[in-house]
Order: structure tokens, then sequence, then C-alpha cells
């Protein structure tokens, strides 16, 4: 009976990464459960693939869609019931006032449905959202957000790099600024002696002349 041969595991991640490449190209993609299915018949489980599927969104910086569409959905959800709220106050504040008034004519429900069109427009797109266009638009706005996160990051390091070599050229300048200042006396103390021999020199030369 022939010996079962054992793989070292470069050799198991290069024959799994050329199994799910070559499946990949043939269904022109795969779902996260054929991910799953492949991996459970060479005994790894869902828990793991999910955390590898976790971690390399966050080592990549990118949300899954379900992730952007829970999101959107979410927010979504909240500007509704914000918007409803005030809604709800603001026409029974407008039917108070149009009952304690008069009431030959009830012109609150008139800005009643017209506020309640934009309501119920409202509505229909929080109940039925287009998952494909919140998508395209979700990701140009988190393109737009990593371009303007580059360019201050790169803002920052031209401000500090700026500010380095202000610093330097002031540490420079206080540095020349000492040097010369300690210069000063002794340069002085050289042309005092030198105007001493000079002088010594004057009258050597006229107690020569007086003799």
């Amino acid at each position: 009976m022939a010996a079962k041969r054992i793989y070292s595991q470069d050799e198991v991640d290069a024959i799994l990464a050329r199994a799910i490449e070559s499946q990949a190209k043939e269904q022109a993609g795969l779902t996260h459960d054929d991910i799953v299915n492949a991996a459970s018949e060479v005994g790894i489980s869902r828990d793991a693939i999910e955390a590898a599927e976790h971690e390399l969104r966050q080592n990549d910086g990118r949300r899954s869609d379900q992730e952007i569409l829970r999101a959107f959905k979410r927010r979504q959800k909240l500007a509704f019931a914000r918007h409803f709220v005030v809604y709800v106050l603001v026409v029974g504040m407008l039917v108070f006032v149009n009952l304690a008034t008069s009431t030959a004519f009830l012109w609150s429900l008139v800005a009643a449905l017209g506020w309640g069109i934009g309501i119920a427009m409202h509505f229909m797109n929080v109940a039925f959202p287009d998952d494909e266009r919140i998508l395209e638009r979700e990701r140009r706005r988190e393109a737009r957000r990593a371009r303007r996160d580059r360019w201050q990051k790169r803002g920052a390091d031209f401000e500090r790099a700026v500010n380095e070599g202000v610093r330097l050229l002031l540490e420079a300048s206080q540095k020349h600024t000492a040097r010369v200042a300690a210069d000063e006396p002794k340069a002085r103390v050289a042309d005092d002696s030198h105007e001493e021999e000079e002088e010594e020199i004057d009258e050597r030369e006229a107690a020569r002349r007086r003799s």
C-alpha cells in the first residue's frame, strides 16, 4: 500500500490558491458562500474564513458591500424618523392654530398634504432602496474621502518639512551669531595689542632720533 503524500504548508497554500483562482475564472468570481464551501472541503471552518475576510478588509481599508448598505440604510432610517417627527410636530401646531383662529377654511390640511407628499417619497426611498446605485455612490464618496485624506497627509508632511527647515535655519543663524559674538573680543584684543606694538615702535624711533 502506497504511503500518503504529506504536503508542506507552502504547497497547500499554492494548491488552494491555484484551485480558487481557476474556479473564479470559470465562474467570473466567487461569492462568500463559494469560498466557505471550498474551504470546508479541505477542513477549514467558516469562522476561520470569516475571520480572514475581516482581517483582509481591515488591511485594505475597504468595507464590504453589506457593511456599506447596512450603514447607509441605518442613516436613512434615522433621517426619515427625524423628518417624520418634525412633520408631525409642525403639522400638529398648524392644525391647532387653524382650529383656534377659524374653521371656515382648513388651510392646515393643505400644508399637511403638500408636506405629506414629501414624507411619502422619503419613505419610498427608505423602504425600497436601489442597492446598486447606493453602492456606486458610497464607493465614490469613499474614494473622494480617501483622496482628501491623502492630500491632507501630504500637506501635513510638507508643513512639517517646512517647519523643520525653518528650525534648522534658525539654529544655524543663532550658532553663527554666537560664534561672531565670541570672536569679537578676540579680534578687539588683537587690534589693541597691534596698536600697542606700533606705539612702542614709534617711541623707540623717536628716542633714537633724539639721541
